[in-house]
């Protein structure tokens, strides 16, 4: 896997220097910049050739029938399907608010450290360590994206969605001992029964703020080379009524990833 990895930033680092050579000649900015675009492009090809070649070895060690994997990749279908959902919501916000490209990158560290600040908020009289687990899971893997795949990416998601279920339960049978004014007694002060309030309340805030972030983690995990590796921008884009091609709209630059390559 890391020589997969290092002969392929190898490779690009040689393109970038053709291209930067071209771009240091007379007139050869010009073919510079299309050889930098083409070894960004092969670059991400390459990417997404080892997160293949890594999800088929997998597959082969965990010994899947020929029946599951079809229903995998009819899984993977029906998710690209969700997928083109998402993005024409992402566009329409984005042109909405003066973006030519969707800050997936930058989103996810803003929900991640909210989902934590939330998660410390409700532990101010409820224990709940498994979305303080999640928290810590996720930020490390944001601070050392170098050192994760795809697959266990993807496994965010579902611890994600595994606490959403835990909550539900938790509110269930947790509800009425946190819910305020109800069963008070001559030993609960007041000062307990409003922290009982505000770490339910903070509760409820991060039970619905984490459908949120499961889409977001869900997207990123989907285009993992692309925004979570590389960090690239995703460019706006819709589709045309006369024809199947898409076409980019232009707007203010985003100002919160910390680069701008073009897709």
């Amino acid at each position: 896997m890391w020589t997969d990895q290092i002969q392929s930033e190898d490779q690009e680092l040689q393109d970038l220097r053709v291209a930067l050579f071209h771009m240091e000649s007379p007139f050869g900015f010009i073919k510079g910049f299309h050889l930098e675009q083409q070894a960004m492009t092969m670059a991400q090809h390459r990417n997404d050739e080892m997160e293949e070649r890594k999800e088929q070895t997998l597959a082969g060690e965990m010994g899947l029938t020929p029946e599951i994997a079809a229903r995998l990749d009819a899984m993977e279908e029906r998710e690209h399907e969700l997928e083109e959902k998402l993005d024409a919501v992402a566009n329409n916000l984005a042109l909405k608010y003066g973006y030519d490209s969707v800050p997936w990158f930058a989103l996810t560290w803003w929900v991640l450290w909210i989902y934590t600040i939330l998660t410390l908020l409700v532990m101010f009289l409820r224990p709940d360590f498994l979305n303080l687990t999640i928290c810590i899971i996720g930020l490390y893997m944001m601070f050392n994206t170098d050192r994760i795949t795809k697959n266990k990416f993807r496994m965010l998601v579902f611890g994600v969605a595994l606490s959403i279920v835990y909550d539900l339960v938790w509110f269930f049978m947790k509800h009425q001992e946190y819910a305020p004014d109800v069963g008070a007694t001559e030993t609960t002060s007041g000062v307990e029964a409003g922290v009982k309030k505000f770490s339910l309340m903070m509760a409820y805030t991060s039970f619905f703020f984490r459908f949120f972030v499961m889409i977001v983690l869900w997207k990123d995990s989907l285009d993992f080379s692309k925004i979570i590796q590389n960090r690239t921008e995703l460019p706006v884009l819709i589709n045309s009524n006369s024809s199947k091609q898409t076409t980019k709209i232009a707007g203010v630059k985003n100002v919160y990833l910390r680069n701008h390559k073009q897709v």
